[in-house]
């Protein structure tokens, strides 16, 4: 996957216009995170199995390292029942923790069960499912951590007015005009005033990642 832009770095090559353009889209606006990537693909026949990052994982990797043997555990201890509900047909991908700790950030909470819930993806077409009730759905039958958005739909005049606002202001100017010189935690606190806490965090100034800007066409692009 091509690194992601920043909305600041693409209002510099691209402008006022574009950026605006791109606001006026369908909007999911979710925390990214640290932690382990994990997927348990569902083939047609419902067939489970389990991939990281990079592939799949073999045997040798599960005794060697022994990393996934929660997760794959818990799957495979999944009630019959739950197991027959599972999309066939279909990839889905988490976040594993097995600490609280996460390369430099330390998390307050591990999320239920060690795992959230991130992308639901069809294999034959490879479609992204972003339909949050279904990937809700999903994380309550699985009883994990349903995925962190922050924001779902369409933005109103005066949020797409503040983000422009931020990004169009230099960075010496942020903390004096803002408060704050983090995008992240002015675009949290303007989407929702009442925000306490992020997905893992227990305080919204405590570090997280960084938040994730994905924007839907009409199209389906």
């Amino acid at each position: 996957m091509a690194e992601l832009a920043s909305l600041k770095n693409l209002f510099d090559k691209e402008g006022s216009q574009f950026i605006t353009k791109l606001l006026n889209e369908f909007v999911i606006i979710t925390e990214k995170l640290k932690g382990v990537r994990f997927c348990v693909e569902i083939n047609d026949k419902g067939e489970m199995s389990f991939l990281k990052k990079d592939g799949i994982i073999t045997k040798v990797e599960r005794t060697l390292t022994r990393l996934y043997e929660e997760p794959i555990k818990y799957f495979n201890s999944l009630p019959q029942d739950v197991k027959d509900k599972l999309p066939k047909g279909y990839r889905i991908g988490f976040r594993y923790y097995h600490s609280k700790e996460q390369d430099l950030i330390v998390y307050d909470r591990l999320p239920i069960n060690g795992l959230i819930l991130t992308d639901l993806k069809r294999l034959s077409t490879g479609k992204v499912i972003d339909d949050l009730s279904i990937l809700n759905g999903l994380s309550d039958l699985l009883r994990v951590q349903s995925p962190p958005v922050i924001w779902y739909g369409e933005l109103d005049g005066a949020q797409k007015t503040r983000i422009l606002d931020f990004i169009k202001t230099p960075e010496d100017q942020l903390q004096k005009k803002f408060k704050t010189t983090s995008f992240t935690r002015y675009v949290m606190a303007m989407l929702n005033p009442d925000v306490k806490k992020t997905a893992l965090q227990n305080d919204v100034d405590k570090p997280i990642d960084s938040i994730v800007f994905k924007f839907l066409t009409d199209d389906g692009k």
